[in-house]
């Protein structure tokens, strides 16, 4: 039995692959403390669906304390304001306000802010093909065999 989280994302998924050009279908699954953030992108239309614990959360406010904590885990995850804003759908003026709230009061939960880096292996990377060497069809074919 799947968790209502875990649901929620396997649904999204299986209609992201169903999705058909010239719109992407996207899931993202975005952890911070006991809170996950599913975003899905399908034919053009983001969802975006927040869970506690991995149940859903079905109330549209958050007490300042709880949403001073997951700006913080956003922002320390690399997050801009403007995109914790949107996220958690306040205005940006709220999010600073929370951020100047955070540097002043706690400045340890703010820092280090991590950046993610590319860990993809050259030879995984899709590359334009005009300028390798063009390969002769038999030998490709012999190699595979």
């Amino acid at each position: 039995m799947l968790t209502p989280l875990l649901q929620h994302y396997v649904e999204a998924s299986q209609n992201a692959l169903a999705c058909k050009p010239p719109y992407r279908g996207r899931v993202q699954m975005s952890h911070f403390d006991g809170f996950t953030l599913i975003t899905a992108e399908i034919n053009g239309i983001i969802e975006r669906r927040w869970f506690l614990d991995e149940s859903p959360i079905y109330h549209h406010y958050l007490d300042s304390s709880i949403r001073r904590r997951l700006v913080a885990q956003m922002y320390k995850s690399g997050f801009k304001a403007s995109e914790i804003a949107e996220l958690i759908g306040v205005n940006d003026s709220t999010i600073s306000a929370d951020l100047k709230h955070l540097r002043q009061n706690d400045p340890d939960s703010l820092e280090p802010q991590m950046k993610a880096a590319d860990g993809t292996p050259p030879d995984r990377v899709l590359k334009s093909t005009t300028n390798q060497k063009p390969i002769n069809a038999a030998l490709a074919v012999s190699n595979w065999v």
